[in-house]
Order: C-alpha cells, then sequence, then structure tokens
C-alpha cells in the first residue's frame, strides 16, 4: 500500500519492508506527511516493488527481523542489485551490534532503533533522501565530465584525420610526379627503337604500362578522395534543400556505373519529407560516397535498398531525417560494427578496395551537424544509417554525435 501524490513531497520515494502490519502502518502514519511511503510485508513483496519502481525508490527500509530473512541479508542483496538506494536498517536495541557491523561492511548507509522517536526517524530519512540526492548530482557531474572528455578526444582525433589528409594529398601528389614522367619517357624511349630487355616481348611491356597507369589513377582518386574531406572548423552554412532530388540526381550520376554491374537500387521517402538545412555540394558528396561505397563492394546482379525517413526528435537529439541504407550482399559481422566508419575498413578482402568512402563520408556528414551508426537488423541485414539534422544552425559537434564519433573514430591516433 502506499500513500496518495502529494505535491509537495519529493519525487522520490521511501520504501519500508517489515512484516509486522501495524509497524507498517505507523510508520507511515509518522512520515507519511513528509515524504512519499510505500509499504512491504515481507522482503520478496519489497525486492519485486524496488525492481519495477527503481528509477523512483531513493531509501529503503529494512526491518532486521523478517519472517525467513534477515533485514541485513535483505538489504545486502538490495545493494548488489541496486547499488544507488539508500539502504536503512530498523532493529531492536539487541540487534545494534548487527547493524553496526553492517554500516562497516557497507551494506547500509545508517540504521534507527525501535521503538523510534518520530522526529529522529524523520531526520534520519531527511538526510538519507539528502544524500542519495548529492550522490546523483555527484554521478550527473562525473557523467557530464567524462562527456565532455570524450568530446574533446574526438574532435581532437577528427582534427587529426582531417590534418592526415591533407598531408598524404599533397606530399604523395608531389611524389607521383617523377613516376608519371618517368613512366612517359620509358613509353617515348621505346617508341623511338630503344632494345628491349632479354625476355621481355613488346605485349608485356604494354601490359605493364597499362597496369602501371590503372594503379597511378588508383592513387590519385584516392587522394582526391582524401582532399574532399573537410576540416573541423569550415562549417559551411547551407541552404535548405529538397533531399529526394538530391538523391535521384546523384543516383542519375552513378547510373553506368550500376547498368555495368547490373546492380538495381530502390528508393523510399515519405511524401512530406521536409526541407534540410545543408550545403548543397556537400551534401552531394556525402550521398555519392555512399553509394560509391555500395558500387565498390557488391557482386553483380545485387540490390541496394534505400529508406528515408523523418524523425521529430527528442531530448537533445534534434528534428531530423534519417538515411538507411541496406543492400542484399552480406552482413557485416557483430563484432566489425564500430569500425565501419574508419579509414581503411575492408567489406571483403578486395586490394582495389581501400576503404576509405565512410570514413570521409562520415568526416563530411559531421561537419554538416549529422551523425551516423551502422547494425544489423534481423530482417534487412546490415543497415549504415546516416542523420541531418532538419535546422543544422549550431548543430556542429553536437552531443547527439559525439559517443559515434569516439566509437567509429577510435582507431585514429593509437
Amino acid at each position: 500500500m502506499s500513500t496518495p501524490p502529494n505535491s509537495g513531497k519529493s519525487s522520490c520515494k521511501i520504501l519500508y519492508v517489515d512484516d509486522e502490519l501495524l509497524s507498517l502502518k505507523y510508520f507511515e502514519q509518522i512520515v507519511g506527511e513528509d515524504f512519499e511511503v510505500i509499504t512491504a510485508p515481507s522482503a520478496e513483496e519489497g525486492l519485486r516493488i524496488v525492481e519495477h519502481h527503481f528509477q523512483s525508490i531513493a531509501v529503503v527500509v529494512s526491518d532486521q527481523r523478517l519472517r525467513g530473512l534477515q533485514g541485513t541479508t535483505f538489504l545486502t542483496q538490495l545493494r548488489e542489485k541496486f547499488p544507488d538506494i539508500v539502504r536503512i536498517l530498523a532493529t531492536a536495541y539487541a540487534d545494534i551490534a548487527t547493524a553496526i557491523a553492517a554500516i562497516n561492511d557497507g551494506a547500509i548507509y545508517h540504521y534507527i532503533s525501535k521503538p523510534w522517536e518520530p522526529e529522529a526517524l524523520v531526520q534520519t530519512l531527511r538526510r538519507a533522501m539528502e544524500y542519495h540526492q548529492l550522490r546523483a548530482e555527484k554521478e550527473h557531474l562525473l557523467q557530464e565530465r567524462s562527456a565532455l572528455m570524450r568530446q574533446l578526444i574526438a574532435s581532437d582525433r577528427l582534427a587529426g584525420f582531417g590534418a592526415l589528409a591533407e598531408g598524404m594529398n599533397h606530399h604523395l601528389r608531389n611524389a607521383l610526379v617523377p613516376v608519371q614522367t618517368y613512366l612517359q619517357l620509358a613509353v617515348e624511349s621505346h617508341g623511338k627503337g630503344a632494345t628491349l630487355p632479354a625476355g621481355m616481348d613488346e605485349s608485356f611491356l604494354s601490359e605493364l604500362h597499362e597496369s602501371a597507369k590503372t594503379q597511378l589513377r588508383r592513387i590519385t582518386d584516392t587522394l582526391t578522395r582524401l582532399a574532399s574531406v573537410p576540416s573541423l572548423q569550415e562549417m559551411v552554412e547551407g541552404e535548405y534543400l529538397d533531399l529526394n532530388q538530391l538523391w535521384y540526381a546523384v543516383i542519375e550520376q552513378l547510373s553506368g556505373l550500376f547498368e555495368d554491374k547490373h546492380i538495381s537500387i530502390s528508393y523510399t521517402s515519405p511524401p512530406d519529407l521536409p526541407a534540410i538545412q545543408c550545403n548543397r555540394n556537400r551534401l552531394s558528396h556525402i550521398l555519392r560516397l555512399v553509394l560509391e561505397d555500395e558500387l565498390d563492394h557488391l557482386q553483380p546482379n545485387s540490390v541496394i535498398n534505400i529508406a528515408v525517413r523523418h524523425s521529430p526528435g527528442s531530448g537533445e537529439t534534434p528534428e531530423h531525417v534519417a538515411m538507411e541504407v541496406t543492400d542484399s550482399g552480406p552482413n557485416i559481422p557483430s563484432g566489425k560494427l564500430s569500425t565501419v566508419f574508419t579509414p581503411f575498413f575492408m567489406r571483403q578482402e578486395n586490394p582495389q578496395y581501400l576503404g576509405m568512402n565512410l570514413a570521409t563520408c562520415y568526416v563530411t556528414l559531421h561537419n554538416q551537424g549529422g551523425w551516423a551508426r551502422a547494425f544489423n537488423d534481423a530482417s534487412r541485414g546490415t543497415v549504415v544509417e546516416l542523420c541531418l539534422p532538419v535546422n543544422s544552425s549550431g548543430c556542429r559537434g553536437s552531443k547527439v554525435s559525439m559517443d559515434v564519433i569516439e566509437k567509429v573514430m577510435g582507431g585514429i591516433g593509437q
């Protein structure tokens, strides 16, 4: 049983456990005006109540001599399952030594002697409630500081990724200039009648030259993608865009590549999808990277499904549009999902596949105030979900994405 709600009381409750019904009644009469009280006639019933209402119960008071179970044993069990609840033992004078031992062991916060002094009982419960509140506030502050530290580390790693991309692009392009020049001079020298080495025919030289040119194009293409990674400090303000039109445009741009591999695309979106505030070039780049990643790892005759939905947001998560991309390829193992957006993630053992698309996509997405995750769904397989706020003003580096950043960028700088 419990007292009726009282707007003048704390939202946190006190649970009193005693197998004597008169004691339950007297306890509620004494403290019911100051606190919201729940009572239980047994340890089993008390534990059941806590399991169903643990978020609202701040203090549990238990009589020591319960039927079939000692109060200290019950409170010790309670500590193991719900350590944040403050535990108090109600005991007769003969059991005070047991209560003191329980305090020393950390099983209880305090004890109260029976019969109760009403004023002392209320004061003890008030201190217990204050202690519970102080511990909760301390835990909240620690979580905030921890979240801030994770945010600073994640931002630093993202900034490091951008600096790495810029440096690689500059230095490797310079290094490739003499390589490309040498290849060209070798071809010209052979065309002027230079003698081939023993055992080398013209077809081999031609194949070698084409292979070298292919690898050079692959390297320069990778560098171009790295160069497209925006700086964290570069928050480009955007306009309100029709996401459906952008998706259709990017799909059309890549249609020839999809046709070559006989890959089909299914696209669904609600008719009332709101426009989103984003930089047009950045958003087009994100969508293209996602589809290029699908092209890189999918086998011929595969299917790509793109589902777009609108979410009003809640709490710290702003109103946003979510884009979920799935395909008919094999699932990514659960143990590798946290590394999907890291540089050089490999969906398959293919030396031609560098695994930079989703990493670049993620940094660009974050730059526009968005966030991303990858997960496995029982019916759809691996889902890559990209989210962008409807209004990106002030969303860069938003808290909703920091846990994801820490997870997916965790391999950088280690």
